[in-house]
């Protein structure tokens, strides 16, 4: 069974052109408020198989600029983190408007390092990246930390709300401050749902025909 771990980009980030930048990350699956650039490796130095994959939105990227996307795996040396090893890219060109991209990548993770998403752009100007949102299954070598959490586990809380506010990001108007035009809001709610009719126990153990219809049809 994997782990699992989210991150959400809320704050915009400068991609300078022909420059390779480290998407940073701001708040986490349980909230937390920071900047993290690690999706997997923070929390297990014996290694990991991971599988990541990564949504972004870019804005102010030149029309035809080619835009590139990978994942990098970085190691701690005197100066600081390096890159130790790049992943193949993915290098979509921007028709026009606001960029929408996604990543994804699986790999092993050697004891030590840590895997981070990258990007660059290759237009005339400097672009933002406007919002992004990651999500990475894991599985540690060498079992699991006390504080780890179970994919299981967590699955009663998918599909509730980022303790941070809404968790949807990509094609959602009116999630951040940018809006974004021809996209309509979420349902406030959705219908309930139904069961339709089947076997009921009767009340004295015995046999009961299955009913027929759905709930509500005579």
């Amino acid at each position: 069974m994997p782990l699992h771990r989210e991150f959400h980009k809320t704050q915009p980030q400068k991609l300078p052109a022909g420059s390779w930048r480290s998407l940073r990350f701001d708040v986490d699956d349980q909230g937390r408020e920071g900047e993290f650039y690690a999706l997997v490796g923070q929390g297990e130095p014996q290694g990991a198989l991971y599988d990541l994959s990564v949504g972004v939105v870019l804005d102010e990227v030149d029309p035809g600029s080619e835009v590139q996307l990978r994942a990098s795996e970085y190691v701690r040396t005197r100066d600081g983190w390096e890159v130790a090893r790049d992943r193949p890219i993915d290098s979509p060109v921007h028709a026009g408007g606001k960029a929408h991209f996604t990543y994804s990548w699986k790999d092993y993770l050697e004891p030590g390092r840590r895997v981070r998403i990258r990007l660059a752009q290759y237009g005339r100007s400097p672009a933002v990246i406007l919002r992004a949102e990651a999500t990475a299954f894991y599985w540690p070598e060498g079992g699991f930390a006390p504080e780890a959490q179970p994919v299981r586990e967590q699955a009663g809380q998918y599909g509730q709300p980022a303790p941070y506010g809404q968790s949807g990001y990509y094609g959602q108007s009116g999630q951040y401050p940018t809006q974004e035009p021809g996209v309509g809001q979420p349902p406030v709610s959705y219908p309930p749902y139904e069961v339709s009719g089947g076997y009921q126990p009767p009340a004295d153990g015995g046999y009961q025909p299955p009913r027929q219809g759905y709930p509500g049809q005579a």
